[in-house]
């Protein structure tokens, strides 16, 4: 364990601030300091036992000082006003021969600053060695919130910084004439503060530009300049924890060359509850599930009715009100306001960004993801530690997301296709305005059913069953054909549209993430209900998924968390339909994932196949910043993420040891629980961020720290549903020793399955969505000597819909560019067979053209096959087009079990397109030629 940590046990808390401070120097006092007496440097040494003599002004500071001491002149109303320092004061240090640390000052000799400036994205990077290898030139230093006053080149502000800078280290440029050291510029400059990618080291080195310094020694060598305030790292909480101390040791060393410090030991405001090998009380899962619950409420994300723009009190409205408030004012607000009790929904939880103060700005949004996956958490909760108070939030949860929140909604009527979904987000008080309402997203909504299902059995209620399975069904019948639905659906699309487009459309979604718990949910509905065709579905998506896993998946901030969103669907098919291969996907999937635990208990991030990302890292300091971004920067980087990966990755784990009996999976689990029992935050100072999960630590420091470059939910963010609410209820169903499957699949939602198949999904409706083009080999396994170079995939050409409309060419076409059509279709068993056909693509303005033959072949055993004809036909090259035409051999006589199709394309590899959309056996109908 690292030094910085030793603090980090609960005794020393109060001593850390309110203990006397002990003498343990008998020499004259080498440190003086001008300050307030609440300063964390201050406050930090005089807990390590430095005796630091402490003034209210500079003035007294500096003529206390007794001849070479080290005075720090520190900025105690930052950032709201820089330090006004009188110039004869810095002429009284030099004749005493005194050195200074000055931070954020209104000016100083010799140096031009300008306005203060904030910060967004700009972390600060070490520039020099005078921090020794704790802290290498290019690491990087998260100083939140950083308020710095730029120092600028030839007195323009806004020209240049004081410096240019390259990839290979910093230059001092415009000031390096006037500084009389024989030591160079660069060696001077020790902190920047610029926005640069990376974990650890700005891998891609210092941007050409908006490069600021935030620590330097001015010209004549005898003042260090802080261009911001570094003295409060503790109230700000900058990071990484272990850095602070070797900045702070790097600058008290300069101030008194040669003097000795003790271990710069503080206890963070925000920590982890315990160490990394500290004994875990016995109910350490009872206590991190009460305090989970806690936190919802102390941090109040709860809403109350009056919260809806209206008058607050007799005071302004909120939003007007909102106006005139400062971002940390506007952070504090809801303690100001009535707490909800989740009549009204639940805030979304807190942004990344970490205030001068040390709190964070609160995700004003009301989203139903967030409210509804917290109804599980409170009533299992509230039947586990006999808390009603708890059963109460979660059922009022229960009630606003199910019937409350779209109550009024344009889509809440049977006629709509959009009717029985449940619209994401808005905002409560247009603090930060949103209105999301019309996005349907699938997963989000089987996370609610998931969570107010599992009440609904602890509780033994059933007035949400109903409303369950409708939404269930509203999400089936907008899924496709190959049991995919698209990530979000919007209203507007869907009436413009209808279901019935979405319920046949050749669909392909490729990424767990949008994906895997939606397809989790449709097993939980079919076996609470017994509708087959979620099964059959729900089946082909999740031996789609397995198909292109791992390196052919679309992964999103990272490919773990593909993999720990798959647990949860596989585990439940192996409970589902039980086979071989379903457990051997599970056993696959679970490996891969498990490849990575630490022994800590932690899964270590990581990224995909580069160009399968739909938000890697970021691949430029420009970058950084701009989208959303995984946490890490490269593989290998010891952090962890608990908003997409070990939430998700959590509760698969829990149900596949549960659905296999495997003690491998049940080990894995416990040694997860045991680490997220640890890393649970605790903090005494800041009571609003006492109990919670953040989205990232980093277990090697131990530590609350990765790369901040999500455009939305960074490092440490706390999202109240996806995180919070699924970590709770796991410990949950553990301390309960039951499963989320056995709680949800007891629900008879039978009984409410004919009423809602009549009003969503008729069956007059569905007989004529049946595929137009029924043939033998409808559905059947096929094989691809060579993958598509794009298509919604091989299932596809078994489908029974041939494209009619060439305009439609991403929908349901298989394209070839750099091999042929080589096809296997296995029947399942000998049949005749009198007639084989494929359905081909002809459009010259975009290089697509018919083959130049298809052979046919068929075989008994899928070993030999025996070529039965070749089909060729008289369409030029030099056509035109759009045209579709059916290739076929007709009248055949033979027996066969597995049908080889080979299409020969027309020109070189790489040059023309072919394009098939169905390979047909003995059709029903014969398509008629164009």
């Amino acid at each position: 364990m690292r030094s910085s940590y030793l603090l980090l046990m609960a005794g020393l808390f109060a001593a850390a601030w309110s203990g006397p401070v002990a003498a343990v120097q008998s020499e004259p006092a080498r440190l003086v300091f001008s300050c307030d007496g609440q300063n964390d440097l201050y406050r930090v040494l005089a807990r390590c036992g430095m005796r630091c003599p402490r003034y209210d002004d500079p003035g007294q500071a500096i003529e206390a000082a007794g001849s070479g001491a080290g005075v720090l002149l520190l900025a105690d109303e930052y950032p709201q006003k820089p330090q006004s320092i009188d110039p004869s004061l810095f002429d009284l240090a030099a004749q005493k021969g005194l050195r200074l640390y000055v931070e954020f000052p209104a000016s100083l000799p010799g140096i031009e600053l300008g306005s203060p400036r904030d910060t967004k994205w700009e972390r600060g990077v070490i520039t020099s060695k005078a921090f020794g290898p704790r802290l290498e030139p290019m690491r990087i230093v998260a100083i939140h919130d950083c308020h710095f006053l730029p120092a600028v080149a030839g007195g323009r502000e806004g020209e240049r910084s004081m410096f240019s800078a390259n990839v290979a280290g910093t230059e001092i440029r415009e000031l390096a004439e006037k500084w009389t050291s024989p030591r160079p510029p660069g060696e001077r400059l020790h902190l920047v503060i610029a926005k640069v990618a990376g974990l650890d080291t700005a891998l891609y080195g210092l941007p050409e530009k908006d490069v600021w310094p935030i620590l330097f020694e001015s010209p004549e060598g005898k003042t260090l300049v802080s261009t911001t305030k570094l003295s409060q790292f503790v109230t700000a909480r900058y990071a990484p924890t272990e850095a602070w101390a070797a900045v702070w040791e790097m600058i008290l060393r300069w101030l008194q060359p040669g003097l000795q410090l003790p271990d710069l030991q503080w206890i963070p405001v925000v920590r982890p509850s315990y160490s990394r090998d500290e004994p875990l009380p016995a109910d350490a899962e009872r206590q991190a599930i009460r305090r989970g619950n806690d936190w919802v409420l102390k941090a109040r994300m709860l809403i109350h009715p009056s919260w809806y723009s209206a008058d607050w009190g007799t005071g302004p409205k909120l939003d007007a009100m909102s106006e005139k408030l400062s971002a940390v004012e506007k952070t504090s607000l809801r303690f100001d306001l009535p707490p909800g009790d989740g009549t009204a929904g639940m805030l979304e939880g807190l942004a990344s960004r970490i205030r001068y103060d040390g709190s964070q700005d609160v995700r004003w949004s009301l989203r139903t993801d967030c409210t509804g996956e917290h109804v599980a958490p409170f009533v299992l909760a509230g039947k586990l530690l006999g808390e009603p108070r708890y059963t109460d939030i979660g059922k009022n949860l229960a009630d606003f997301v199910l019937f409350k929140f779209d109550a009024t909604a344009p889509w809440n009527t049977p006629s709509n296709p959009a009717y029985g979904l449940i619209g994401w987000a808005c905002s409560p008080t247009m603090i930060e305005p949103i209105d999301q309402t019309g996005s349907l997203y699938g997963v989000i909504s089987a996370r609610v059913c998931m969570s107010t299902l599992a009440a609904a059995t602890v509780l033994g209620l059933d007035r949400w069953d109903d409303r369950v399975l409708e939404v269930m069904l509203a999400n089936f019948r907008t899924s496709g054909r190959f049991g995919f639905r698209e990530t979000a659906l919007r209203r507007t699309a869907l009436e413009k549209n209808g279901w019935q487009f979405y319920y046949q459309r050749p669909t392909l979604n490729l990424a767990s993430h949008p994906t895997a718990q939606l397809l989790a949910a449709n097993l939980m509905a079919y076996q609470a209900s017994g509708y087959r065709p979620l099964l059959d579905r729900t089946k082909r998506a999740i031996g789609l998924l397995m198909d292109a896993y791992p390196y052919k998946l679309k992964w999103w901030n990272g490919l773990q968390q593909e993999r720990g969103r798959l647990l949860l669907p596989l585990a439940w098919l192996v409970r589902a339909d039980d086979t071989p291969e379903h457990r051997a996907w599970l056993d696959r999937v679970a490996d891969d994932f498990l490849e990575s635990q630490v022994p800590c208990g932690a899964i270590r991030e990581e990224l995909g196949e580069t160009g399968k990302g739909v938000y890697p890292a970021p691949p430029s300091n420009e970058a950084y910043g701009s989208a959303e971004a995984s946490l890490i920067q490269s593989n290998g980087d010891p952090v962890c993420d608990l908003l997409y990966t070990i939430n998700s990755g959590f509760l698969g784990l829990h149900e596949a040891a549960a659905a296999t009996g495997d003690p491998k999976l049940r080990e894995a689990e416990n040694r997860l629980a045991a680490f997220l029992c640890r890393i649970q935050t605790r903090s005494d100072e800041r009571p609003e961020l006492d109990g919670t999960w953040f989205r990232a630590f980093e277990f090697d420091r131990w530590d609350y720290w990765a790369s901040n470059a999500d455009l939305g939910w960074g490092a440490w963010c706390v999202e109240t549903g996806w995180v919070q609410g699924w970590i709770v209820t796991v410990l949950s169903l553990r301390q309960m020793e039951t499963t989320l499957w056995d709680l949800t699949t007891r629900r008879p939602l039978d009984r409410h399955l004919g009423k809602n198949l009549e009003q969503l999904m008729p069956q007059a409706e569905l007989n004529s969505l049946r595929p137009p083009h029924p043939h033998a080999a409808l559905d059947r396994p096929i094989t691809l000597a060579a993958e598509p170079t794009r298509g919604p995939g091989s299932p596809s050409l078994m489908d029974g819909f041939l494209q009619e409309d060439s305009e439609q060419q991403n929908l349901g076409w298989l394209a070839f560019h750099d091999s042929d059509l080589e096809a296997t279709v296995d029947l399942g068993e000998p049949i005749e067979v009198h007639t084989l056909a494929a359905h081909f693509l002809q459009e010259k303005r975009l290089g697509i053209y018919l083959p130049r033959q298809v052979e046919f072949a068929v075989s008994t055993d899928g070993k030999l096959f025996r070529s039965v004809t070749t089909v060729a036909h008289d369409v030029p090259k030099s056509e035109a087009g759009p045209l579709m035409r059916t290739l076929a051999a007709e009248n055949l006589d033979v027996t066969a079990r597995y049908i080889r199709v080979r299409a020969s394309k027309t020109g070189t590899a790489g040059r023309d397109w072919l394009f098939v959309d169905e390979i047909l056996v003995n059709p029903s109908t014969k398509e008629p030629q164009p």
